[in-house]
């Protein structure tokens, strides 16, 4: 994302741009990447409520489209932070929101100047451009986290399906029963003890072996 928002920044010199990633289970917005902004900026804006009157980003986000503040100094939008920005050299924000493949909102785009301005049709199309390719850096990294999550998953499941295999292969060796499961083809899915006994075989000659493997194909 810093890569992203410094090839931005280089098209238009004047500008400074940042990314916040939405927490919507908070309802806030955290710093995601703000390569040209003093990070005491960054830091007050980390946890920006979603919502209606909360500059540029938090506006963006809580109505889901492009809200465009030229002049933060006279912005209703800007009345808690024209102090914040004023300090730290801003005049104008314009903000997109980011919206994943779902339709859910992943984050923000935003593109700051030190002098109040509205944004060129070109410039524009740089802030929709900039915001719609960190949705896909934002998104192919989110899928990839669910993919390494759903593997871990599967990992601890296919552990716990052998311990729990493992205690009922014990407790099945324990009945004085033989106990054998055949699949619709014929083939051994379980023996225990007593089975692998009467058979006269180990468990590995039996277990993913055809009936006729087994009993031999005479009395088959």
């Amino acid at each position: 994302l810093d890569e992203l928002l410094r090839f931005a920044e280089r098209l238009t010199p004047d500008m400074r741009c940042s990314i916040l990633l939405a927490d919507l289970s908070a309802g806030v917005l955290r710093s995601g990447a703000a390569p040209s902004l003093p990070l005491a900026y960054t830091a007050a804006i980390d946890r920006l409520p979603m919502t209606e009157g909360v500059g540029s980003c938090g506006t963006a986000a809580a109505r889901r489209e492009t809200v465009i503040v030229s002049d933060i100094a006279r912005s209703p939008l800007w009345r808690d932070y024209t102090d914040l920005a004023r300090e730290h050299g801003l005049g104008a924000c314009w903000s997109v929101p980011l919206m994943d493949s779902r339709g859910a909102l992943i984050g923000t785009c935003a593109m700051y100047y030190a002098q109040p301005r509205a944004p060129t049709a070109a410039e524009f199309d740089l802030i929709h451009i900039t915001g719609n390719l960190a949705t896909m850096v934002i998104q192919r990294h989110r899928d990839a986290e669910e993919v390494r999550a759903s593997e871990a998953r599967y990992r601890r499941l296919a552990t716990d399906l052998q311990l729990a295999r493992a205690d009922l292969q014990a407790i099945l060796d324990n009945v004085p029963a033989r106990i054998t499961l055949w699949d619709a083809a014929s083939i051994n899915c379980f023996a225990n003890r007593a089975a692998v006994a009467q058979f006269g075989v180990t468990a590995s000659e039996i277990v993913g072996k055809h009936l006729q493997e087994v009993i031999g194909k005479q009395r088959y």
